[in-house]
């Protein structure tokens, strides 16, 4: 394994330069997009932050439920990027817009129902997060009424964007992200504080500049996956749209599992984060804003993971198992590079970081511990991101699901409520539970993927389409 992570062996037609050259063409715009995604939320949460500890604790709090339902429709889109990378890869161009086709008609039912029963059903999704004071809960509960209103295009958009990173095409959601975030910021600016003769809105103006972005940037990838010539062949005319009952299965097939894990880690983290919660407001709001700063983190580790989902998918298209592999391996490097940057900013730059959501004693105290353990986690999360992403792409997410389930659902909130509430380590305790579940959780898909199982796991119909190489 050391040999062939250290000193791999590049296929002929390959070589260390044109294999990397591949994976920085997707991870680049990639991680532009999500660095851009991380200021706004960095954005949103500083200002929250000059509103009071309640206030950031309920966007904290609500932005956990909306994740929560978010993974009904991203099972769907999880399937689509399988389905789309492996025609992609194999060549057979045609399947590519009925997969997108019937992963958005999916996803628009999906989501039509879940943001209807969320919004009238708000306040009983809060109540797991035991929370007490009034204040916040009421600010959670505007909060993530406001938000749900914009759930169907935030929904459609996902699958667009699952799409055309499937196709290596990552530029396209970096460009209607940047326009809606740049929007966000701006009515962020306006409605929470109350500027250029807007009334301050304060949590509320934060939710509906949440919802203008995310209905611009469906506008715009609309106009992208539809305008003619388009990469994803998508036409309303084209009969692409007739239901067909096997690519819905295909695609259900794959992103089942997904959502199931996805549904796991967010009951585990739903349980996790009610453990916190009744620590206090205060230690809450230091939770919320190191949970905030870790997606520095996740902006390294998807976009290596969009990388990794992307070509370990296109190369088990076109039958080349060992290309899976060492586009895997080389995604693995980048990303832990980063994360060895990101170890030296967590621990060397705490104060500076908290201090732009606090100036509160206590929170910054308390945070800049936590963002010590933080950069214990690093390498194991740069391994988690590309190993889960690639084995996604590959249609192996049956496994990706259970090693969520084991670690994350069960693991973590076991192991907070343990740290928390019998060894009474308080807010630190469940911290390095978060950080042993991550650890656990990322080998486990090691070992599932160094296991070699998931290349005869691409199946159709009962029959491999997949041969190992």
């Amino acid at each position: 394994m050391l040999r062939e992570f250290f000193c791999p062996v590049f296929p002929e037609g390959h070589s260390r330069k044109s294999v990397y050259s591949k994976i920085w063409k997707i991870y680049y715009p990639a991680a532009m997009e999500f660095a851009l995604l991380q200021l706004v939320s960095m954005f949103d949460q500083i200002q929250v932050g000059g509103i009071g500890p309640e206030a950031l604790a309920a966007v904290g709090i609500s932005n956990q439920v909306k994740m929560v339902l978010v993974t009904v429709f991203l099972s769907v889109n999880i399937g689509v990027t399988a389905l789309v990378a492996h025609s992609s890869g194999a060549g057979d161009h045609k399947k590519i817009p009925k997969a997108v086709s019937h992963g958005l008609v999916m996803t628009l039912i999906m989501a039509l129902v879940v943001s209807v029963v969320g919004f009238f059903s708000g306040d009983q999704l809060l109540i797991p997060f035991g929370l007490t004071d009034e204040t916040t809960m009421h600010y959670a509960s505007e909060y993530l009424r406001i938000i749900l209103v914009g759930f169907i295009p935030l929904a459609l958009t996902t699958t667009y964007t699952a799409a055309l990173r499937a196709i290596g095409n990552t530029k396209a959601p970096l460009l209607y992200n940047f326009v809606a975030n740049v929007l966000n910021i701006l009515f962020n600016w306006i409605l929470i504080n109350g500027k250029l003769g807007f009334p301050a809105l304060g949590v509320r103006g934060a939710a509906i500049a949440t919802v203008i972005g995310q209905f611009v940037a469906f506008l715009i990838g609309t106009y992208i996956c539809f305008r003619p010539n388009n990469a994803l062949d998508l036409n309303f005319s084209k009969p692409v749209w007739r239901f067909e009952r096997t690519t819905a299965k295909d695609t259900l097939r794959i992103g089942f599992p997904a959502m199931l894990e996805q549904v796991f880690r967010r009951l585990g983290i739903t349980a996790y984060t009610a453990v916190v919660s009744a620590l206090g407001t205060n230690l809450y709001a230091t939770h919320v804003i190191c949970i905030n700063i870790q997606q520095l983190t996740g902006m390294n580790g998807q976009s290596s993971a969009v990388a990794a989902t992307t070509l370990a998918g296109q190369s088990l298209g076109a039958k080349r198992t060992d290309l899976s592999v060492l586009y895997t391996t080389s995604c693995v490097k980048m990303c832990l590079g980063i994360s060895f940057i990101l170890m030296i900013i967590y621990t060397f730059c705490g104060a500076f970081l908290i201090g732009l959501y606090s100036d509160v004693p206590e929170i910054i105290a308390v945070g800049i511990v936590l963002l010590r353990i933080i950069s214990l986690m690093q390498p194991f999360t740069a391994f988690q991101y590309v190993y889960s992403g690639a084995l996604r792409g590959m249609g192996d997410t049956k496994h990706v699901a259970l090693c969520s389930m084991t670690a994350q659902m069960i693991g973590r909130p076991v192991l907070a409520f343990i740290a928390v509430r019998v060894l009474g380590l308080g807010i630190y305790g469940a911290w390095y539970a978060h950080c042993l579940s991550e650890i656990v959780y990322a080998v486990l898909l090691i070992v599932r993927f160094r296991s070699g199982k998931w290349k005869s796991g691409w199946r159709k119909a009962g029959k491999e389409i997949c041969v190992e190489i």
